[in-house]
């Protein structure tokens, strides 16, 4: 198992491309062999018999251009280090104060592993930074519509977009049909502080957007014409007794705008605000907070999903020691569930006199997100 953690500069000189690929290199030839190969369960489970768990790449950023340092970095490379190298017998890259292009690189190295990439189970990313969601320009939707994208910050302030790096790992064939999984450990605040936002997540609100969806969708169902593979209901089923006046409009946007909202046609048009959650097949992407929020770490303990993550991790062998002859493996969503349980236990905002967060941030949780499209469950076998 590799520790050794490489920073993106040595001698005052910023790391090149190619010396990233000599430390992928040197690594890999040793790759962490897993303990024995197992064969899943059931055809419901992901294939899990090559001779390798596969590449884990982290990278935790602390010393920033103009941004707050993350004195907790150090911790959180330990703590992910033990996790994915020592406890899951992941093959190990740690990076440590990478700029935004050198991010870059280490994920396109990452995925030039073709060789090591076909004998692995799964591939892990975990990334400690500061984080923002900013603009994206469209020019293809209507002025209305402000996409985000959530991006990740370099030590130079430079920014990455999650979208991207998931799309890069995503497209290796070595890792097609085999998961691929995202830790983000970074704020996803807006890009510009003085952009007007309500405090809603993914709330959106919808003008002529919704009055043409509307139109296609009458338009659609207007038609008596049924898919082949469907069947109309009978006089037997409960749909097929209903008359049309029966039906409730679920999208029925003006007038709940109108209800809840004082909603005016002539007041000002409202942004759509939509933010891209870069979710690909055969992969799972975890969030420390929700989109619009701020994300938070601890000295001595690291950012709070990624130490949740590390208890959870810790939760699951316990609970595999207990039952070990019922059962020996992790399953993944037992570990999220675990992971959030954490983060909403036992971390909220210092609501100390010494606490440096605006008044009525005082015990404020911060929830985990995540997404994930795994058509088969996903277990670890020790």
């Amino acid at each position: 198992m590799a520790t050794n953690t490489y920073e993106g500069t040595v001698k005052g000189r910023t790391k090149s491309k190619e010396e990233m690929r000599h430390i992928f290199e040197s690594i890999l030839k040793s790759g962490s062999l897993k303990s024995k190969r197992s064969v899943s369960s059931n055809q419901n489970e992901y294939e899990c018999n090559n001779i390798y768990r596969g590449l884990a790449i982290i990278i935790s950023n602390e010393n920033f251009k103009n941004c707050k340092q993350r004195n907790y970095c150090d911790d959180e490379l330990t703590n992910m280090q033990e996790t994915f190298g020592q406890h899951l017998n992941f093959t190990v890259v740690t990076f440590k104060d990478l700029t935004a292009q050198q991010i870059n690189w280490v994920v396109e190295i990452a995925c030039e592993q073709t060789q090591f990439h076909q004998n692995s189970d799964c591939f892990a990313c975990i990334i400690g930074s500061h984080g923002n969601e900013k603009p994206r320009p469209v020019d293809s939707l209507p002025t209305e519509v402000y996409y985000r994208d959530h991006c990740i910050y370099g030590v130079d302030n430079d920014t990455v977009t999650t979208k991207s790096i998931i799309e890069k790992v995503a497209g290796v064939k070595g890792l097609q049909d085999k998961p691929k999984m995202f830790f983000i450990q970074a704020c996803r605040s807006k890009m510009k502080p003085d952009e007007f936002c309500n405090e809603h997540g993914h709330e959106v609100l919808v003008r002529s957007i919704v009055k043409n969806s509307l139109n296609q969708t009458n338009e659609a169902t207007s038609s008596d014409t049924v898919s082949p593979s469907a069947s109309k209901p009978t006089d037997n089923d409960p749909i097929g007794s209903m008359s049309k006046d029966q039906d409730i409009t679920e999208f029925s946007i003006k007038a709940a705008l109108k209800k809840f909202f004082d909603y005016n046609i002539n007041k000002p048009k409202e942004i759509i605000r939509v933010v891209d959650p870069p979710c690909a097949d055969d992969c799972l992407v975890v969030y420390s907070t929700a989109s619009e929020k701020n994300s938070y770490g601890r000295e001595g303990v690291g950012g709070w999903m990624l130490y949740s993550l590390h208890k959870a991790i810790l939760t699951q062998i316990k609970r595999i020691d207990q039952e070990s002859s019922k059962i020996n493996c992790i399953d993944i969503l037992r570990v999220l569930n675990d992971m959030t349980y954490y983060v909403s236990k036992y971390f909220e905002v210092d609501e100390s006199s010494e606490s440096t967060h605006p008044k009525g941030m005082e015990k404020r949780k911060v929830p985990v997100v995540f997404e994930h499209c795994f058509p088969k469950e996903m277990c670890f076998y020790l």
